[in-house]
């Protein structure tokens, strides 16, 4: 078992939701703050870079000009620096 597939077993333990729920399309609030947070752990703790990520999490994201590569490490950075001018 990589470290990837163990993020995913982690976060899906935690947050008592399947690994289907957390690898699935849904936009519910809830799936998709468990996902970005294995997102922020997978890119913060392992080091590994966006495209990675995609891949291993089935997203359909391009490298060059696709907007939702964008809008994912923008909301990512955004919750970031709220989080840490809250924590102030």
């Amino acid at each position: 078992m990589d470290k990837i597939d163990r993020v995913k077993k982690v976060v899906c333990y935690v947050t008592k939701m399947t690994e289907k729920e957390l690898l699935s399309k849904s936009r519910k609030r809830h799936i998709v703050d468990n996902r970005r947070m294995a997102f922020v752990i997978c890119r913060d703790i392992l080091e590994l870079n966006w495209t990675k990520i995609a891949k291993e999490f089935n997203l359909a994201i391009k490298l060059l000009g696709n907007k939702n590569a964008d809008r994912i490490i923008n909301r990512i950075s955004v919750k970031e620096k709220k989080f840490f001018e809250n924590s102030i």
